[in-house]
């Protein structure tokens, strides 16, 4: 087989049990959440 790496991802999901997978995909979901709702303040940045 040529593709290892779709290969080696099915691995996972079949290592990985359901629940773990959820729990961090609702992890990446509240960081991205997090990171959209925070207020950009990217001039206060330079302001030390």
């Amino acid at each position: 087989m040529h593709d290892s790496n779709i290969s080696g991802w099915w691995v996972l999901l079949v290592l990985v049990p359901p629940g773990t997978f959820v729990l961090l995909l609702l992890l990446l979901l509240l960081l991205l959440l997090l990171a959209i709702r925070r207020p950009r303040t990217e001039g206060a940045r330079f302001d030390t």
